[in-house]
């Protein structure tokens, strides 16, 4: 700092001080010995992300500490394109699947490395310093060589093009249209705050309080997890008999990929704390045995997050948490189904998370989850321009509790920087049983 100013090191620089330091860590014996546990416990094969999952072997196998601190580095620059945004998201995911150990390295060992008088995470805040440093790599001008190629993927391979959000050049006099660095662009904002005339997203009958919206651009399951005020509780899950159902049609094979060609099999049990992943808020209890969806964001999707409903934003803040452990990532990923009704969604209980509270005046209160997934390192408010109030008002009693804060469905709530990005939606019982539409 110097005349009252800080100014934060370089991504360089704080990859230097990370690399050495994780030198020291993996010199620990508690640190070797829990990774060495990791490695034991991995899944092998495992199944690749995507609309052909297929096994390969796990890349973890037989890898030491060391590779690891390599792994992040080259992750730390790593740019994601239009057609593989996942490719170290996955990669790190296959250390965590269906391994306990693995998520317990990366999030919950306690060493006193380094000289420490004391235990405390320091795997886990390595990487979320980490995280810092990816954050500072992808907001500097290193990260725009491939904002071109995005800018021609928008314009000529989606349904909705540049002139679609507020661009720095809109007339793109450089390759970049006037964006300084990769979450710029990551970020940008719909044009004119999706207001005018012809917004580029039109919010559906926007004084009808009874039609849900879209809180994101976003792949949308139901959650078939029973949403409890505690631990888990068992839930049958389901499949179809496909050949059965089709009256072994000849072309009842074409469909086996997420139904089952046979008889049913029993899967699993799964459950959402509900009180847990809303923090302990006081309104949990009026989410017991509700219903809920998720809304999974892809890298190429626009990443701000809106509000679904109309309604008094009554509580709001950050829940830190971790920021890499989803053990169900065979299911996560699902054919290119990204957040399948089939997830563990319990996981997300420990990610860092914001959550958001509505009273609607006809429809009992509804809660929206944005949870951060691999590679985020801040989940962030919106600002409403004509007050200067943000989206995070606290909670009532708290100091800086500001009252609640009037939202329209449409409403800009959030965003995410670039990564791996979810909203839950949660509903009272029998506010949102089910999708409703007529023909056509």
């Amino acid at each position: 700092c110097s005349n009252g100013t800080c100014v934060r090191a370089t991504w360089r620089a704080q990859w230097a001080a990370l690399a050495a330091d994780w030198q020291g860590l993996c010199a620990d014996p508690v640190v070797q010995a829990a990774w060495e546990d990791a490695v034991a416990g991995l899944a092998t094969p495992v199944l690749t992300s995507g609309a052909l999952m297929t096994e390969v072997a796990n890349p973890w196998v037989g890898r030491a500490c060391s590779d690891l601190g390599n792994f992040f580095g080259k992750w730390l620059t790593f740019l994601p394109n239009t057609t593989d945004g996942l490719q170290y998201i996955q990669e790190m995911n296959f250390l965590v699947r269906r391994n306990p150990k693995g998520i317990f390295f990366l999030n919950r060992l306690e060493t006193k490395a380094h000289g420490q008088s004391a235990v405390c995470p320091e795997v886990f805040d390595w990487t979320t310093r980490w995280l810092a440093a990816r954050m500072a790599f992808m907001d500097s001008e290193d990260s725009v060589k491939l904002i071109p190629e995005w800018v021609t993927y928008v314009n000529d391979d989606t349904t909705s093009p540049l002139s679609d959000y507020e661009v720095p050049e809109p007339s793109c006099r450089t390759p970049t249209c006037g964006f300084t660095s990769f979450n710029a662009w990551f970020a940008r904002e719909l044009k004119n705050h999706n207001e005018g005339p012809e917004p580029p997203r039109p919010i559906s009958n926007k004084d009808d309080d009874s039609i849900l919206v879209a809180p994101a651009d976003s792949e949308i399951n139901f959650i078939l997890s029973s949403i409890t005020m505690e631990t888990e509780l068992p839930v049958k899950t389901r499949s179809i008999n496909v050949k059965s159902l089709l009256g072994h049609s000849q072309f009842a094979e074409r469909f086996n990929r997420g139904t089952a060609m046979e008889t049913e099999l029993p899967v699993k049990t799964r459950s959402i704390n509900v009180k847990s992943l809303l923090g302990h808020s006081r309104f949990a209890e009026r989410f017991n045995r509700g219903t809920a969806i998720s809304c999974v964001l892809m890298p190429n999707n626009y990443h701000r997050f809106h509000a679904p409903v109309t309604g008094s934003l009554v509580e709001s803040r950050l829940v830190k948490g971790f920021y890499f452990g989803i053990s169900d990532g065979a299911t996560w990923f699902n054919r290119g189904n990204t957040g399948n009704s089939d997830m563990d969604f319990f996981v997300f209980e420990d990610f860092q998370r914001a959550y958001y509270i509505y009273n609607t005046s006809k429809h009992g209160f509804v809660a929206q989850i944005s949870v951060g997934l691999a590679e985020i390192s801040s989940v962030n408010p919106a600002t409403r321009p004509s007050d200067n109030r943000s989206t995070w008002v606290g909670v009532k009693g708290s100091p800086d509790y500001e009252g609640p804060l009037p939202m329209s469905k449409g409403d800009q709530v959030g965003y995410f920087m670039y990564g791996g990005s979810l909203n839950i939606l949660i509903f009272e019982p029998g506010v949102f049983s089910s999708v409703a539409v007529l023909m056509g």
